[in-house]
């Protein structure tokens, strides 16, 4: 064994030497080659004259002489010590394979019997070698000739395009709508699994996402959907375009990196996950494992500074989701920095700064430290309240009480707020929205000074300033170990950009402190191209044909409005040193005149035409007044009003009113032709309190002028008394009423309730046929639940009212017959015609009622933002006293569309218990409670 392992040794060495060998060698022979080409150009440089010489060529010629070249004969002998020296070569029997410089030996692997045979150029010109033997031997022989091919037989490649589904009819009927005709984006469809077990699933082995795939993928339930990281991923891939991953091969790192930047924002950052086609616009999400979460190991939220004790901040810090061991979400963090932010805006503390805001996550150990310190700085103060208007002789801004469009006493009861009061951002919203809820101004502009803190921030230094741009670089992982630094771009403006940009970041500060019910100036000359937005443009083009508008359809900003300077203005650097925020506000009344015409239709009345005219200042003094027109097939009217605002201009308001109707009762069971003129009077004073309760004294005088229609022998029959085919009903009505809505938005809620109650009396010695009183109470309420795709608490919704009445009379046949209680229509019991159900007397006619009760409830579903489908029902009737008659049901189905102005309701009902089930329709637009 030992002689063996020697020998394989002795083969080893043998190796070794021969590779050094031939490395020195060719080491050898190349500085030979380079001494020979030194000499050769050192010559031609001896033979130049040297004036041609210049300076390079000379260090050239220097570095050359200067190089130790060694002669053949020196080289051979230098390779004859080394071989004797080293003694590997010597007991090796392979030594003669080495060459030498001038050894005769065929070099090791040359045929020399092959080499001999190749024919030399003299015996080629000896032969007989014909032409085109010597044009065979050309080698562009043997390149093949182009052939020129047609179309037909080329191979044109299949471009697979992935075709995106069409939204279906429903969706393509709500964009013709409501959407200009224009279909919505489609969006990316997702399905999600789980890997069941730790068998490795990918694309390649087939599986049908539509099964289980033999137990190796779980489609997941609908309440894992809605845990993270899984939910937001769902809502990230969701928001994507469907036409973005038509390639999906391209589209895959981008998926990814969705996935895993959705799973990272929520605190999961090792999700293993595989992404597969389902189908065209849809993908499959296969979860092999979230991973731990990164939870919160040390946290530090503290405010510091005059605001430690506010209870905005407080409030803030209390709320945030940020406790220990919790999951660290990335936007429960932005959320706690932008609360606190928010409360030094709301509660002026306009000097705040932070700390430290930084959160450290630190993987693989899956924590994260969360620190967040802020110094809130004292908090700002009310300084005065100006009021401003336009100087109609000059043109200039002017704070002169006696330019104001109203008197400044009237001004000063909308503001809350007194001077030196903490400052305070919603009682700046509350000024705006007082202003405009007058509706004295056509304008209005509050406007804070803010102060310029730039001073306070003069004393911070920085360590290094110069390399504050290096620190703005990030470096970010592109994956696969490819790494790129992104730094943001530095580029200069003009000035004349420069004060471009800084108007638009005036107007938009202008815009953030706006009331979030402020209406904007909208282009009005842009025509709709949805159903609804063409009949809108077509009722107004009637209106201003028949009402034409003072003011011009269009609005040039550039030649329209002028921004002229106010004196005395305070500048920030003045708010910043003493602390004092004041508030100017521009008033102007140029066009307080307004006109409205309305359309509508309904299964029981008809077409409607409303015509509405408002003069919202009168005086100075706030007096207001209005007048409308109402016009449909079995009902005409007209009405006046004047308003007079008494110790505000809001909240308490004295109301007089004159209205004149033309009604005809008929078409329905147990009516009986009758027709009615009613003159109606009435005063009444409206005060709203603190605590949102409506508290309302009236004083109404009622007088009605029946005819019927029905044969002269009947009337003894009817549940009116007819005197001469003429009879006069009258009332005067003192009553009180109070009522109180809560909602979270007044034109489209989504949770809120209303309550009302009323009470009127009347007696015969006062202007009354009989001593009478009339109770009225109305609750309501709105209640939706469940996330979907449009946000939170939306999905469902839950509407319940309950509508309950008596009336208490000497004789109740001496009841003004309108005042009596009547149900059926959109607001009552749908499925039955409007006021077509009371109690009915022995001879077949409606007597109304004496009782009022109805009960309606509905649930709606939103199929997309802000369209609901609907199922109802309505239960109740007008009754006798003693509850005696049949109780009506109606209930059907309906549409709910969420408009800018109200909900809008198109319902379909029938009567449940009838023997012809007629189909009614409804439309209303309103509140839906």
């Amino acid at each position: 064994m030992a002689k063996t392992n020697k020998s394989k040794c002795g083969q080893g060495q043998k190796k070794s030497f021969l590779y050094t060998a031939l490395s020195t060698a060719i080491i050898c022979s190349a500085q030979q080659a380079w001494a020979n080409t030194a000499d050769d150009h050192q010559a031609k440089l001896i033979g130049k004259p040297k004036a041609l010489l210049d300076e390079e060529t000379a260090q050239s010629a220097q570095v050359i002489a200067d190089v130790l070249l060694y002669t053949p004969a020196q080289i051979e002998a230098r390779l004859h010590n080394a071989t004797q020296e080293n003694p590997l070569i010597l007991d090796s029997a392979d030594a003669s394979l080495v060459s030498r410089l001038d050894d005769k030996r065929p070099p090791v692997g040359l045929d020399i019997d092959a080499v001999a045979q190749l024919p030399t150029p003299d015996d080629i010109q000896g032969k007989n070698i014909t032409k085109n033997a010597q044009e065979s031997s050309d080698l562009t022989n043997r390149i093949p000739k182009y052939k020129k091919s047609s179309h037909r037989d080329l191979i044109e490649p299949v471009i697979q395009e992935e075709q995106i589904k069409k939204p279906n009819a429903i969706k393509r009927l709500y964009n013709k709508l409501f959407n200009d005709g224009v279909d919505a984006v489609v969006r990316l469809e997702t399905e999600f699994y789980h890997a069941d077990g730790a068998t490795p699933i990918s694309k390649s082995q087939g599986i049908d996402l539509d099964i289980e795939a033999d137990g190796k993928i779980v489609k997941m339930s609908r309440s894992e959907l809605t845990k993270e990281p899984i939910a937001n991923i769902k809502a990230m891939l969701e928001d994507m375009a469907a036409e973005s991953v038509s390639d999906f091969n391209s589209a895959l790192p981008r998926l990814r990196q969705a996935v895993d930047t959705a799973a990272r924002a929520v605190g999961y950052y090792e999700v293993d996950f595989q992404i597969v086609k389902v189908d065209a616009g849809k993908v499959g999400i296969i979860i092999n494992d979230i991973g731990e979460p990164v939870r919160i190991s040390n946290q530090a939220l503290e405010v510091r500074g005059d605001g430690k004790h506010n209870t905005a901040y407080q409030k803030a810090v209390k709320e945030a989701k940020l406790t220990q061991d919790d999951v660290f979400h990335h936007g429960n963090y932005e959320a706690v920095k932008s609360a606190i932010v928010d409360a030094s805006a709301e509660q002026g503390y306009f000097d705040g700064r932070w700390l430290n805001n930084s959160a450290d996550v630190i993987l693989p150990d899956n924590v994260a430290d969360v620190s967040l310190v802020y110094d809130s700085g004292e908090q700002y103060s009310f300084d005065d309240v100006v009021f401003f208007t336009v100087d109609e002789k000059t043109g200039q801004l002017t704070t002169d009480p006696n330019k104001l469009p109203v008197k400044s006493e009237l001004l000063k009861k909308l503001v809350t707020f007194e001077m030196g009061d903490a400052y305070n951002r919603v009682a700046v919203r509350d000024l705006s929205s007082n202003l405009l809820a007058t509706g004295y101004f056509n304008a209005v502009n509050t406007e804070t000074v803010l102060p310029d803190n730039k001073a306070g921030t003069q004393d911070i230094a920085f360590e290094n300033d110069d390399g504050m741009a290096d620190d703005t670089k990030q470096v970010v992982d592109l994956g696969d170990g490819v790494v790129a630094e992104v730094a943001p771009i530095e580029f200069s403006a003009s000035q004349v950009i420069q004060d471009k940009l800084a108007l638009v970041t005036q107007k938009a500060e202008r815009l953030y402190n706006m009331p979030e019910d402020r209406l904007l100036i909208t282009d009005s000359r842009k025509k709709s191209r949805s159903v609804l937005g063409r009949i809108s443009d077509a009722v107004s083009s009637v209106a201003k044909m028949i009402l034409p508008d003072e003011s011009k359809d269009e609005f040039d900003a550039a030649k329209d409005i002028q921004i002229p300077t106010l004196v005395g203005r305070k500048t920030p650097q003045e708010v910043y040193a003493d602390k004092k925020v004041p508030l100017y506000v521009f008033v102007m009344t140029d066009k307080p005149r307004d006109a409205q015409i309305g359309l509508g239709w309904g299964s029981d009345s008809g077409a409607r035409l409303i015509t509405k005219f408002e003069h919202h200042l009168i005086n100075k003094s706030g007096y207001q007044a209005n007048a409308d027109i109402r016009l449909s097939k079995d009902k005409k009217g007209v009405g006046l009003s004047i308003t007079k605002p008494m110790s505000h201009p809001i909240n308490d308001k004295l109301r007089a009113s004159l209205s004149y109707d033309d009604e005809v009762i008929g078409g329905a069971k147990g009516t009986f032709n009758l027709s009615s003129r009613t003159l109606q009077q009435s005063l009444s004073r409206n005060i709203i309190n603190q605590s949102g309760w409506n508290k309302s004294f009236s004083l109404r005088y009622r007088l009605d002028r029946l005819k019927t229609g029905e044969p002269t022998k009947s009337w003894k029959d009817l549940p009116v008394h007819f005197l001469d085919g003429k009879p006069i009903q009258k009332a005067l009505l003192a009553g009180f009423a109070i009522s109180k809505t809560i909602t979270d938005n007044p034109v489209n809620p989504m949770r809120g309730y209303r309550q009302s109650y009323s009470l009127e009396a009347g007696a015969k010695s006062l202007l009354t046929d009989t001593n009478m009183a009339i109770a009225r109470m109305g609750l309501g309420g709105v209640y939706s639940f469940g996330d979907n795709a449009y946000g939170k608490n939306r999905a469902h919704q839950v509407i319940g009212s309950l509508n309950l009445g008596y009336l208490w009379a000497d004789n109740f046949n001496a009841v003004p017959y309108k005042l009596r209680f009547f149900a059926g229509g959109d607001q009552s019991i749908r499925g039955y015609n409007y006021e077509t159900l009371s109690p009915i007397s022995n001879k077949g006619y409606l007597t109304g009622g004496q009782a009022l009760a109805v009960v309606s409830g509905e649930y709606n579903y939103e199929v997309m933002n802000g369209l609901r489908v609907a199922a109802f029902a309505d239960v109740g009737n007008a009754y006798n006293k003693d509850f005696s008659n049949e109780t009506k049901i109606g209930a059907g189905l309906g549409i709910r569309y969420a408009s800018p102005v109200g909900q809008v309701r198109v319902d379909v009902a029938t009567g449940v218990k009838e023997d012809k089930h007629s189909v009614k329709l409804h439309f209303f637009i309103g509140t839906p409670f």
